[in-house]
């Protein structure tokens, strides 16, 4: 699970960047374990939430490096996203509607 933050005013465009560059890269080519993710928002907060999932802790941990080398290569992308937390839990149980495919692992 990871805290982000953006400025009120510039929201709509953080979820726009969300939507239009960081999904598609994901769907086009997902890192090696990784599940999914949820990116949830508080509008009136200006705060953003992601939870990915991966199919195990090396997975996950694996990601966190890539991530932070394509940070510090690239400091201008995430239009003004800023991370302000990450906590790791491991998925215990999934409740899900009946034909979805939902897998546990471990989560960020």
């Amino acid at each position: 699970m990871t805290e982000l933050e953006t400025d009120k005013k510039e929201l709509d465009q953080s979820i726009q960047y969300v939507n239009q560059e960081v999904v598609p890269t994901l769907q086009k080519s997902p890192a090696s374990g990784f599940k999914g993710a949820y990116w949830l928002c508080d509008r009136d907060a200006g705060k953003l939430m992601v939870f990915t999932l991966w199919e195990s802790e090396q997975a996950m941990r694996a990601s966190e490096e890539a991530v932070k080398q394509a940070r510090e290569q690239s400091p201008e992308k995430g239009d003004g996203i800023k991370q302000k937390g990450s906590s790791r839990y491991e998925v215990v149980a999934v409740a899900a509607t009946p034909g979805v495919a939902m897998q546990g692992g471990a989560a960020r």
